[in-house]
């Protein structure tokens, strides 16, 4: 039995296993983390969304590799070549947009990034969004993806 403490790690593990399984079985497999109701202990409203808003985070950052067939490792790592820069804009963009009350420098830890990158990231987003087709395409596609993501967790 492994015992894990952190929510974030919780999470990363059911996210690898299901991009694992996905490439085994070659078809897409998603893995939840269930909270499991304990008799007689309420359910702590503070922890439940706490656990939901690191799940949305999660699948935001699973999707937007998905799409752009990297893994989380590159998207966080350093490296500037296409497609990690348009993936990091996305990712800020959702990040931002999905997540309540989230922070730039929340979003930079999530995506290894300066926190005064994290804002130019979403404006070029929003630009790259009403200009370039093939950046739309890969945009429209992650956001398809995540609300069938989010329908599922629900």
């Amino acid at each position: 039995m492994i015992t894990i403490g952190n929510v974030i790690e919780v999470c990363k593990i059911v996210s690898e296993a299901s991009s694992k399984l996905t490439l085994l079985i070659g078809q897409k497999v998603d893995l939840t983390v269930v909270t499991p109701e304990i008799p007689g202990i309420t359910n702590n409203k503070q922890l439940s969304s706490k656990l939901e808003r690191e799940i949305l985070i999660n699948s935001i950052v699973d999707v937007v590799c998905s799409q752009f067939m990297i893994d989380v490792a590159a998207l966080r790592g350093g490296v500037k070549r296409h497609p990690l820069p348009d993936a990091r804009k996305i990712t800020a963009y959702l990040l931002h947009t999905h997540i309540y009350e989230i922070t730039d420098g929340e979003v930079a830890t999530i995506i290894n990034i300066d926190r005064s990158s994290v804002h130019y990231n979403r404006s070029q987003c929003e630009e790259l969004i009403g200009t370039d087709k093939a950046f739309r395409f890969h945009y429209n596609r992650i956001l398809t993806n995540l609300k069938l993501t989010i329908q599922y967790h629900d």
